[in-house]
């Protein structure tokens, strides 16, 4: 026995919801169900264009309550479905997984070999891939390239972004993240040049960007984000570590990025002319700058406009200037030792394109006469943090940077000051970097002498 409907059907002929929709709803098409005991509308619904699966032509239907919520529905079917109507080449892979392998070990050669990327290029796409990409808990491997039935097995962009968002929540730091990334888009490319490989004739990956917001710091114990505070005994121990870990060529790196708040560009660009004759000042006025593998040399940033060059002059403090001195020492005696090679490009530069090649020159920070980068540092700070033990894993080398700003507006420096020491462009930049310290124990002798070594450089900067 057939039952009345208690509903009708009626085209709907109202406004469609404004924004910047990537796959705005058609102008036709869409029906309004409206109830027949209260006459108000209960829902939308319209059908999308059609398509085949395994030869049989469809086209699905898509409801929602609102025609803001059929908007919304629309535009995640179409995002998840895309490879419906791009994936229309028969490809050699199915999955993420075989064609990632292939691209490691057949296309990254050919671009290696014919000198398109250096060899830290390919491995650093190498090893994103395979730890992050093809990760067997967070990773994309089993996406189909081809159609599925299953949204959830598709290669689509909604996969994508939630890809990004497991990197967050397994604690898989911005940098390797940004790489991970980085290493997707030149595996995407490479899919729409080998579509007989791929079955993509565009770059399934092109929507994917870093992610804007941080890792967030959580306090465990309040379930929230913590607040940072800065905490002279970690800074202690990072400085104790340094004279333990590092050679003598390369003491001063950690008290450089503590009491300078230099950048890694920044140290890596410090040369020993920059330095006043009694190590009293620095002027900073270059940076290292790594970008696509290659190497270039920048002004430093800290002018009132984008774009401008200032001539920064920051005092140093005199224990910073001895170990300064000391590296100074080191160095020579190491550039003595090493003779014609100091500066000199090594068989590995030479396997490396020219514009991706370290640079010569009279650089504070070397071990061969050859400009260090930001990864450089990177790995330093990490030896250090290591050897510092327990409370130390958050220190990097912004994090010094913030120190650097805190301690100095601790100390009663006026912030314009700190500003203009730090190198921003504005001052609302500055007050982002300024954090609460700890009160030092009265206990320990060498907090004494570090408190005091503090407010000594303070006022030198006042």
């Amino acid at each position: 026995m057939q039952t009345k409907s208690n509903a009708t059907t009626r085209p709907y002929t109202g406004p469609l919801p404004k924004g910047d929709w990537q796959f705005p709803l058609p102008k036709t098409g869409i029906n309004s169900r409206i109830s027949l005991v209260t006459g108000k509308v209960t829902s939308y619904n319209v059908r999308t264009k059609s398509f085949k699966v395994d030869g049989v032509t469809r086209r699905e239907p898509i409801g929602g309550e609102t025609i803001l919520d059929l908007q919304i529905n629309w535009e995640r079917w179409h995002v998840n479905n895309r490879d419906k109507s791009v994936a229309t080449v028969s490809g050699d892979f199915k999955v993420v997984t075989d064609f990632a392998l292939w691209f490691i070990e057949v296309d990254l050669e050919e671009q290696f070999q014919t000198n398109e990327i250096a060899k830290a290029t390919r491995n650093q796409y190498r090893r994103n891939i395979r730890n992050h990409v093809l990760s067997p808990k967070y990773g994309i491997g089993h996406l189909h390239l081809r159609h599925s039935n299953k949204a959830e097995l598709q290669l689509s962009l909604e996969n994508l972004r939630s890809w990004v968002r497991r990197m967050q929540v397994a604690n898989i730091g911005p940098e390797a993240i940004r790489l991970s990334i980085q290493a997707a888009h030149a595996m995407g490319r490479s899919m729409v040049a080998n579509p007989s490989k791929s079955g993509w004739r565009e770059d399934p990956f092109e929507g994917i960007k870093n992610p804007r917001k941080r890792r967030r710091e959580i306090d465990p114990k309040a379930g929230r984000k913590a607040k940072y505070v800065v905490d002279p005994m970690i800074t202690q121990r990072m400085d104790d570590a340094a004279r333990a870990v590092l050679p003598a060529h390369l003491g001063a790196l950690w008290k450089i990025l503590t009491g300078l708040g230099c950048r890694r560009g920044e140290a890596c660009g410090l040369q020993w002319g920059d330095f006043a004759p009694d190590f009293s000042y620095v002027e900073i006025v270059r940076q290292v700058q790594k970008e696509g593998g290659e190497i270039e040399i920048k002004p430093v940033k800290g002018g009132e406009n984008e774009g401008d060059e200032e001539l920064i002059r920051v005092p140093i403090d005199p224990e910073i200037a001895a170990e300064l001195r000391k590296q100074k020492a080191a160095q020579l005696e190491l550039r003595l030792r090493l003779g014609p090679k100091w500066g000199k490009w090594n068989k590995r530069q030479l396997s490396i394109p020219e514009n991706h090649r370290r640079l010569p020159g009279d650089w504070v920070f070397s071990d061969n006469g050859l400009c260090m980068v930001g990864d450089d540092i990177n790995y330093i700070v990490k030896r250090i943090r290591q050897a510092a033990g327990p409370g130390a894993e958050r220190m990097t080398p912004h994090k010094a940077r913030h120190d650097f700003v805190s301690i100095q507006h601790h100390m009663g420096v006026k912030p314009d000051e700190i500003r203009r020491n730090a190198r921003h462009r504005t001052i609302a930049t500055t007050m982002r970097y300024m954090h609460d310290v700890k009160a030092p124990s009265e206990s320990p002798s060498k907090m004494a002498l570090f408190w005091q070594m503090l407010r000594e450089q303070s006022a030198q900067a006042v």
